[in-house]
């Protein structure tokens, strides 16, 4: 501030150009530190994956939010894989089967069942994605069937968009529904009150 120049000014003798001079040193001399590292919520929030153009994996994370929001278990493993099939993505696929290994239990069916992260089902999603690519052109296996091919990048962003504006109005009706069931109930005018329909008898 003003002090600090008068400092400055006054060792210089008065003289602006050393005052300059000195007050430049002085600055190169103060100690800079690094920004903090990120708080583990941060990183926890990161979602990292290579080999999915961004639109993709826009439509992806809706679709997972949305879903997450509708279910009360949250998204499971089985969710994830059919809307991979629908993209055109085998569960036969060795990405698919890791990702369905991972689940809880001992046999598929309880896998199928148990939840699953965004990080975790976009990490899939971009895995197939890769290994799509890489074996596009390529000669099946003698005696194997080809490998399904996916559905173009712009189908694929069409099919969640669509089932994510589903999921989206489907929550926007249950909201209107509960908030209508939560309005308050006006009573006649006049000063009546509403009376409670009589019980039945046993």
């Amino acid at each position: 501030g003003a002090l600090n120049f008068a400092y400055y000014f006054y060792k210089a003798k008065y003289s602006f150009h050393q005052t300059e001079i000195l007050m430049l040193n002085a600055f190169r001399q103060l100690p800079f530190y690094s920004p903090p590292p990120p708080r583990e919520g941060e990183i926890n929030s990161r979602i990292d994956v290579v080999g999915l153009a961004e639109d993709l994996k826009v439509a992806f994370c809706e679709w997972f939010v949305m879903t997450d929001l509708e279910e009360p278990g949250g998204v499971l493993r089985d969710d994830v894989l059919e809307l991979l099939n629908d993209l055109g993505f085998s569960e036969a696929a060795q990405p698919a089967k890791d990702f369905l290994y991972r689940g809880e239990g001992h046999i598929e069916e309880r896998r199928r069942m148990t939840p699953t992260s965004l990080q975790e089902a976009l990490t899939l999603y971009a895995s197939l994605t890769v290994d799509a690519a890489k074996k596009k052109g390529q000669e099946p296996v003698e005696g194997a069937p080809p490998a399904p091919e996916p559905k173009p990048e712009e189908e694929q962003a069409e099919i969640m968009r669509k089932k994510f504006r589903r999921s989206s109005s489907v929550l926007k009706g249950a909201e209107n529904l509960r908030q209508a069931m939560q309005a308050p109930v006006s009573l006649p005018s006049g000063g009546g009150s509403i009376s409670a329909a009589p019980a039945l008898s046993p």
